[in-house]
């Protein structure tokens, strides 16, 4: 069943934002969440958090190594390039033991 949660937004912060551009109601939206200043909104790339302040990254990189070889076979199997209607043919284009 769908929740919905009713946030309060800060009237101060919600006008702050509409003085800086923002629609009104998006104003409303970011202030629920915390976002104070439209500066917060951009998404340039010299921003970002760099990878290894990020929570969970390392773990995220060893899953999707650990993976990585299972996707690249599936990936594989299905371009168009390396397609074959032979079940016996296909496999061994992969490099796969028949």
């Amino acid at each position: 069943m769908t929740h919905i949660t009713t946030r309060s937004s800060p009237p101060r912060v919600v006008w702050q934002l509409e003085q800086q551009g923002l629609h009104p109601l998006l104003a409303r939206l970011f202030a629920a969440r915390g976002i104070t200043a439209k500066e917060q909104l951009d998404d340039a790339l010299a921003l970002l958090i760099p990878p290894a302040q990020m929570k969970g990254a390392q773990q995220a990189a060893q899953l999707i190594g650990a993976h990585r070889g299972v996707v690249g076979r599936i990936v594989a199997s299905q371009h168009v390039g390396i397609r074959s209607p032979d079940p016996v043919l296909r496999p061994r284009l992969l490099g796969e033991p028949p």
